[in-house]
């Protein structure tokens, strides 16, 4: 069984694509066929949305994913919840948390914010005690989600696990994270966007396996990431932690 993490369920090929939310229940059924039938996946939201509605617009984003996860034994979502609405906001970090959601995707460079934000920090604080995972984006050379920020934010939680989701997309993080054991011990990592085999190779013998998740980042990415992970030179113990193991225990 592989879980997987990071399972965009639309990615438009403009990633800066406006998708109104109204839409996406409809549009996520389609592409859910094709995925393999010995996966679990964790679904996540796409990076740029529609908010015409405020706070209702993100909750139907959130009510399509609970919907779309429903339907499949073993697979969650995880929702978002915007930082802007406040109060609003913490609410629906109640909610999911009620309804058995997995966790919530944070997107500073979408949603208006620095990575190391107090208050995203606060956010991610309160989504641990409702008993969901908070992942946050970071794309590479992004002002907003640079890993220096997203480290920064971890000290601001500790004991709170975050997963740092696209950010092996640049060999420059990738050599960032060896270099340093991939930063504090509450910090988690999936190889969405990862290029190559050594990388993950390099990346294990770095900072071990044990904070290293499956996530493909997106529904037609599913493959190519699986690939990379059975090029690897790893033993069998390390690749099935990362394939599942992992993910398994940060979501128990």
């Amino acid at each position: 069984m592989i879980i997987d993490i990071n399972t965009r369920v639309l990615r438009p090929a403009d990633e800066y694509e406006l998708i109104e939310s109204p839409s996406i229940a409809a549009r996520i059924e389609p592409g859910l066929a094709s995925v393999p039938t010995d996966m679990r996946c964790m679904l996540t939201p796409p990076v740029y949305y529609s908010l015409e509605n405020g706070i209702a617009d993100n909750r139907a984003i959130n009510d399509a994913l609970l919907t779309s996860a429903a339907k499949r034994p073993g697979w969650r979502m995880f929702g978002l919840a915007e930082p802007k609405y406040g109060d609003a906001a913490t609410a629906e970090i109640e909610r999911l948390g009620s309804l058995g959601a997995a966790g919530v995707v944070w997107s500073p460079r979408a949603q208006g914010i620095f990575g190391n934000d107090h208050s995203l920090a606060q956010l991610c604080i309160h989504a641990d005690k409702c008993g969901l995972v908070s992942m946050i984006r970071s794309a590479p050379y992004s002002v907003n989600e640079g890993l220096w920020r997203l480290w920064a934010l971890a000290k601001q939680c500790p004991g709170v696990p975050l997963v740092l989701i696209g950010a092996f997309e640049s060999w420059e993080n990738i050599q960032f994270v060896r270099e340093h054991q991939g930063g504090g011990e509450n910090l988690f990592y999936d190889l969405s966007l990862l290029s190559e085999s050594w990388d993950l190779d390099a990346l294990v013998g770095s900072l071990g396996s044990d904070r290293l998740l499956f996530g493909s980042g997106g529904l037609d990415l599913v493959e190519r990431t699986l690939d990379i992970v059975e090029r690897s030179d790893l033993a069998a113990p390390a690749r099935d932690a990362i394939l599942s193991g992992n993910a398994a225990g940060l979501l128990a």
